[in-house]
C-alpha cells in the first residue's frame, strides 16, 4: 500500500460504514439495540471521513505525513465516539449489536495498523 492508495482504501472503508449505519442498521435496530437516530448520527462521522479521504486521494501531496495523521486520528476518534455510544446504550445493546461493533473495531484497527505502517515509511 502506498501513500496515495491508503486514502482510497480508507475512503472505501468509510463508505462501508456510512452504508451500514445510514441504510442497513437502522432497519435492524431492534436486533442491534440502538435507536435508528443513533445509527444515522453514527453515519455522519464516516461520511465526513469519506469526504476527507477522497479529497486527500485526489488533491493533497501524499508525501506529507500530516494528511495521513489526520485520517488515523479520525478513525480513532470514530472508535471513541462509538465507544461512548456503546456505553450509553449498553443496557439495551443486543448480542448482534455487540458483535457488529466488535467487528467494526477490528476492521478499523486493522486499517489504522496499515495506515500507521505507511506513515512510518513516509517519515523515513
Amino acid at each position: 500500500m502506498n501513500s496515495k492508495n491508503i486514502f482510497l482504501f480508507d475512503g472505501w472503508g468509510a463508505a462501508l460504514s456510512v452504508f451500514m449505519h445510514g441504510m442497513v442498521l437502522p432497519f435492524l435496530s431492534e436486533y442491534i439495540g440502538l435507536p435508528k437516530s443513533v445509527h444515522y448520527l453514527l453515519a455522519l462521522f464516516p461520511f465526513i471521513y469519506l469526504c476527507n479521504s477522497f479529497f486527500c486521494y485526489f488533491k493533497v501531496n501524499h508525501n506529507k505525513p500530516i494528511w495521513l495523521q489526520i485520517v488515523i486520528s479520525g478513525n480513532l476518534l470514530y472508535c471513541l465516539i462509538t465507544s461512548c455510544v456503546i456505553i450509553k446504550y449498553w443496557p439495551s445493546l443486543k448480542n448482534y449489536g455487540f458483535i457488529y461493533f466488535l467487528l467494526d473495531y477490528l476492521a478499523i484497527f486493522f486499517v489504522v495498523y496499515i495506515e500507521f505502517r505507511v506513515l512510518l515509511k513516509l517519515k523515513k
